[in-house]
């Protein structure tokens, strides 16, 4: 039989405009043994109409079948072509589809005379019309999601408005052009007679020149943008690395009292290393610094030619300045350079029309719904913006960032932009009574990827958002529409929908990954793509997650890291949420972990790892950037955020990694971090007020050791297969009466006591006398060792290099215990206390001995053989024996159950602490009184404030100042810091009888 088959399932013939027409050409086969005869084709939808080249079709043979599309409007529309033919599965059917189109229409007039105005351009997307002599315009545009529709006329301020164009869809949106009041204040296109400046230099010795040609670095000559001259940077050649040019005009234009816009226009074409090497526009004001827009006030890479740039500078009208000059400042790194840049027809403009955005913009978190609202628009008031200053009179330009060289010594990178200083400035504006506000547009972006759409029209200053899913987190923006265009509000505003898990910093303690059962609990993980993941594991499981060829990270126990730092060799971003936080009850929070990174170009954000922090969903905040070279290892880092978490209930942290396709480090990329922990700072405690009717005598506790210290939790048994938790992480709880030390990297075997060997742990104590509390040591209970009396022998010692023999040690303590092992194999711990014993030898280390005394006969190789059983040893290295512990022979070797038999294999782990009463460190202390500092820095626990009130109540609290060294990456910081203060205590002068 004959067996019709089509070329494709279905035709999308895309978008296509109205009253034009579309064709597409496939092919239909005739796959059978016997010829096949095409009865009838029909379309049942008439904007499609099918065409075939032969209805009859030999075995095995293909005609050609053409469908044209031809809409009259701009619905979306489908249809079927019914193919009616003499074989077995006739009627066939092919599919055809279109999109759509969107229509946008209206009217546009002058604001201030009612009157329609033609020839107003109508921009949306890469769609352009224009009104006709009436006002009215009306054209079809692809259906692009949230789109930005611009109308602009000379002699009128432009107006711009945001909506969802949707296949479709028709769209009226009506226009009220104000006419201009535009005022020029400075302009040259450096044409003769024009201002042409000057060129001055921090450090290079190229500088500006007015010219009529510039020949780039590969060859192409470029003239001017209009007339005859433009300026040009460099004046010959290229520029050199660490130029720090700056031309300036050589007139000044006055805008002292002036309200409104004040904009800069001019043209550029530039070519530099993108990302490095820098042009800024400026203006000079008259406290002799050059000031500029953080968000479009500078430009760096390629323009590929000549393109307008435009600046909004109206905060320069409330700096405080008279007058203001033109400035365009370059700055290059120190490698890697291109050509240069050239400028023409430079204008400065002031315009008194300003539309007025919303006030402040709020959320209600963590309902099933989000409240929003916001204020209304103020007929005065001021908007906010961030701009930088550069310091053209300084001798060098600021530094760019800082890391630790391979001696560990802080040097600048080479590349990278300058930290030039941000700050915030407010502009205040009178908005006119003859601006028509209609209402407000309400924007919403799934965060962290997803793009803002319009989601409501209001007309109150509230909106309540119910379509949003339980642990979703969301971004909004809110704008207000006039007839005369939208305003947006300054920034946006971070929400989550549904009741998070919160934990105390105390219950979370850290995370070192190295639980046999670890899952991300209460971490939230997103991905760019699905190129990666976060994943949890050793050097070994990390080992091709940086890329052929990279530098994967060094040992360290288990961590976290992303599986492909180079997102399958494209973009690649990447945030890890930590479990919210509650700091109500904190004033210090310090954060530390480990983090490891390899990334093209230091600090340069091809590349980025950082960890953020953030409160209650406001903005995140860097906290440490480790986003460099790790080519000595793993890094310690630690930063201070309690101003940014303490007394709040729900603080976050977020580990950003991002990877720019295609940019590969020799080293690799990709990101790892370890060992997570947070920290707080005790204080004084036990403040006490004795008033008099003259004075308030103040005094206080010095912070004791029951402050500062940790109370090990006690292990539980695990399975056959699970090994303690041994990693060195402070264990966190309630009590904390006692502080413990297990320094993993300090665990050594011993082999030099004679018959028999020992495990040994080394602890450094600042203070020069340190009452010991008690030793503890983690061991397998093995079907070996359960119900037995097993002897040990116990020393401490004071050690220090020298001392390579135990005999040559000061012996602190010395003791035979017997452990009594319970009845079920497992993980045990066992205790011994120390009574009276005390560590009183400065500059010394704390030298922790344990070796096994009880017999045991084995059969090794067909012959017994004394042993020592030693219940301290097991692995924990998830690859071998975890968990068993082993035997010491009389000759110093140990036996592994399952294991090689003699030796000492380097996967036998075992655990060490040593509890003590470690001081609290020296302080000084800070006083407050009603919120204001009464005492800095006071040696003393006691003050007398004889400023007092009889009628009236003070209240005082202390903190203590302490040095802390913090490195977050990219700087190291030594500051004096306050500590979590004392209770707060009340009380006025006593009456005189």
């Amino acid at each position: 039989t004959g067996q019709l088959v089509f070329g494709e399932e279905m035709i999308d013939f895309g978008l296509v405009y109205p009253d034009t027409s579309a064709s597409v050409t496939i092919v239909v086969a005739n796959m059978g043994a016997t010829d096949l005869t095409i009865s009838s084709m029909v379309s049942n939808n008439a904007a499609f109409s099918p065409v075939l080249t032969n209805s009859s079709l030999l075995a095995e043979t293909a005609a050609e079948l053409t469908v044209t599309f031809a809409p009259v409007d701009g619905a979306v529309q489908s249809g079927n072509i019914v193919v009616i033919h003499d074989a077995p599965s006739s009627p066939d059917t092919l599919g055809l589809f279109s999109g759509g189109m969107a229509y946008i229409t209206g009217v546009v007039t002058n604001n201030e005379s009612g009157e329609t105005l033609d020839s107003v351009t109508v921009e949306a997307g890469d769609d352009i019309t224009h009104t006709n002599d009436v006002g009215e315009y009306g054209y079809y545009s692809a259906p692009t999601g949230l789109t930005l529709v611009q109308f602009m006329k000379d002699g009128y301020n432009n107006a711009s408005f945001s909506t969802t164009l949707s296949g479709g869809d028709t769209i009226t949106l009506n226009a009220a052009l104000e006419p201009f009041g535009i005022n020029a204040m400075y302009f040259s296109g450096f044409e003769s007679g024009e201002d042409q400046g000057s060129s001055n230099a921090v450090t290079g010795a190229t500088a500006y020149a007015v010219t009529d040609t510039f020949v780039s670095a590969s060859g192409d000559t470029i003239l001017p943008a209009a007339g005859t001259a433009m300026l040009v940077f460099p004046d010959s050649g290229g520029y050199a690395n660490n130029d720090n040019i700056w031309w300036t005009a050589d007139s000044a234009f006055d805008i002292g009292g002036l309200m409104g816009g004040l904009y800069m226009d001019l043209d550029i074409n530039i070519d530099t290393e993108a990302d490095y090497d820098f042009f800024y526009f400026c203006i000079l004001l008259d406290n002799g610094t050059a000031w500029y827009d953080s968000e479009n006030g500078f430009v760096s890479g390629s323009t590929d030619g000549w393109t307008q740039h435009h600046i909004d500078m109206s905060w320069a009208l409330d700096m405080g300045s008279e007058t203001a000059t033109p400035v365009i400042v370059f700055v290059a790194d120190g490698d890697s350079i291109v050509s240069g840049g050239v400028f023409d027809n430079i204008s400065i403009t002031w315009n008194p029309f300003f539309l007025a955005p919303p006030g402040h913009l709020s959320a209600v978190n963590y309902g099933s719904s989000i409240p929003l609202s916001w204020e209304e628009p103020a007929g005065s008031g001021r908007a906010s913006y961030n701009v930088g200053s550069i310091d053209l009179s300084a001798a060098q330009p600021p530094q760019r960032p800082m890391v630790s060289d391979d001696n560990g010594i802080l040097v600048e990178q080479l590349k990278g932009p300058r930290d030039f200083p941000i700050i915030t400035v407010y502009h205040d504006y009178n908005a006119s009574s003859s601006r028509s506000l209609l209402g407000y547009n309400v924007y919403r972006a799934v965060w962290p990827f997803g793009d803002f759409q319009l989601l409501a029209y209001e007309t109150s200053t509230a909106y309540e958002d119910v379509s949003v899913s339980a642990g979703s987190y969301y971004n909004y923006a809110v704008s207000a529409v006039y007839d005369e265009g939208e305003a947006w509000t300054p920034g946006t505003v971070n929400a989550r929908a549904g009741l998070p898990v919160v934990v105390t910093d105390e219950a979370y303690g850290g995370e070192d990954f190295e639980a046999d059962d670890f899952v991300w609990e209460n971490w939230e993980a997103f991905y760019s793509s699905t190129a990666a993941v976060w994943a949890v594991g050793d050097s070994a499981a990390a080992d091709s997650a940086f890329g052929p060829g990279g530098m994967s990270p060094p040992s360290h126990s288990n961590f976290a890291f992303i599986t492909d730092g180079r997102g399958d060799g494209n973009d690649f971003t990447t945030f890890l949420l930590s479990p919210f936080f509650d700091f109500i009850d904190n004033f210090t929070a310090i954060v530390r972990l480990s983090g490891y990174a390899q990334v093209y170009g230091n600090f340069a954000y091809n590349n980025t790892a950082q960890l953020l922090v953030r409160s209650d969903m406001g903005p995140w905040e860097v906290a440490i950037d480790f986003g460099y070279d790790h080519l000595d290892g793993w890094g310690n880092y630690s930063a201070t955020i309690g101003d940014i978490v303490s007394g709040r209930d729900k603080a976050q942290l977020a580990l950003l990694y991002t990877h720019t396709g295609g940019l590969n480090s020799g080293n690799g990329n990709g990101v790892a971090f370890d060992d997570l922990i947070f920290e707080t700072i005790p204080g004084p405690h036990n403040l006490m007020l004795t008033p008099t009717t003259t004075d308030i005598t103040l005094s206080w506790s010095h912070p004791d050791s029951t402050s500062f210290a940790a109370t090990r939790d006690p292990q539980p048994a695990l399975s056959s297969t699970s090994a303690m938790d041994t990693d060195g992480i402070v264990d966190f709880s309630s009590s904390r009466d006692l502080t413990c030390f297990n320094p993993n990297n300090m665990l050594y075997y011993w082999w030099g006591m004679g018959e028999g060997s020992g495990i040994w742990s080394a602890t450094e104590f600042d203070a020069d006398t340190v009452p010991l509390l008690s030793v503890t040591v983690d061991y397998r209970n093995t079907p070996f060792t359960i119900n037995s009396n097993l002897e040990i022998e116990v020393m401490i010692a004071a050690a220090d290099t020298l001392d390579s023999l135990v005999q040559m040690m000061d012996t602190i303590f010395h003791s035979y215990e017997t452990i009594l092992t319970g009845a079920v194999e497992g993980n045990e711990a066992f205790t011994v206390t120390l009574s009276d014993t005390f560590y009183n030898a400065p500059g010394k280390a704390v030298f922790v001995m344990i070796r096994g005394r009880t017999p045991a006969v084995w059969e090794i190789n067909g012959a017994d053989t004394t042993y020592l059983i030693a219940p301290f040893f097991r692995s924990d290295d998830g690859a071998s024996w975890s968990g068993m512990s082993g035997q010491v022979d009389s000759l110093g070797g140990i036996y592994v159950i399952g294991g090689e038999g003699f030796g000492l294999p380097d996967w036998v782990d075992f655990s060490i602490e040593l509890c003590a009463d470690v001081p609290p460190p020296d302080m000084s202390y800070n006083v407050y009184k009603d919120h204001n500092l009464l005492a800095e820095n006071l040696e003393t626990t006691t003050l007398v404030d004889n400023n007092g009130s009889v009628t009236i109540e003070s209240c005082y609290w202390v903190h203590g100042v302490v040095p802390k060294t913090f490195n977050t990456g990219i700087t190291a910081l030594n500051v004096l810091h306050e500590t979590d203060p004392s209770n707060t205590a009340c009380a006025s002068l006593i009456n005189s009888p």
